[in-house]
């Protein structure tokens, strides 16, 4: 199987987008395609969005294959999961990650990406933040979350707030808010570049 060979970017403003195609098993083989474009292309857009994927690349070994149009890419473990869990069960998913978007080798394209990593988060549609692997407590704390249809989501996650209410077990909920406050995105510096720019 051979290695992807990445393509020079040459647009000022040239980004790649990751084609995510659907799965219905979350083990299936990760396979994508890699989109040339740029942000002023993606402005303009006005039907096909990305999503941009917020998450931390915890272990930096590269030990995770996937295969980008066809040819041997290896990812970090925290990616690997995070695109599982993206991909959608019937459509394909256009994605930015820094790790697959942005030739990792190659010094100055690095350097010209980040400068316009602002950018990327502020005009991608959606921003996902992948937390890792849930527990128990939190999938459970969170399909509560999902059932209160009028909960303030974003006052939710305050620890202040209660939703145990008589059908979920205080302990449960306060060990996913304990789980979800400690992931290491958390102490990310670049979070809050990402939460202030992203739109949703």
């Amino acid at each position: 199987m051979t290695t992807y060979q990445y393509q020079k970017l040459t647009e000022p403003d040239a980004i790649r987008l990751i084609l995510l195609p659907p799965s219905e098993a979350l083990d299936n083989p990760l396979n994508c395609t890699l989109l040339h474009t740029s942000l002023a292309k993606c402005h303009n857009d006005l039907v096909d969005k990305y999503t941009a994927l917020s998450y931390v690349w915890g272990d930096p070994a590269r030990s995770h294959l996937i295969r980008v149009d066809d040819e041997a890419m290896y990812i970090t473990g925290s990616l690997n999961s995070a695109l599982r869990h993206l991909r959608d069960t019937h459509k394909t998913r256009m994605i930015w990650a820094d790790a697959i978007c942005i030739n990792q080798d190659d010094i100055d394209e690095r350097n010209q990406q980040v400068k316009q990593m602002g950018l990327v988060y502020q005009q991608a549609n959606h921003t996902m933040i992948y937390l890792g692997e849930g527990t128990s407590e939190t999938r459970a704390f969170l399909e509560r979350l999902q059932s209160k249809s009028t909960i303030d989501h974003f006052a939710s996650l305050s620890i202040n707030v209660n939703l145990a209410g008589d059908t979920l077990d205080v302990e449960v909920e306060e060990a996913a808010r304990a789980w979800i406050l400690s992931r290491p995105w958390f102490k990310r510096v670049w979070i809050l570049q990402e939460l202030v720019l992203s739109q949703d």
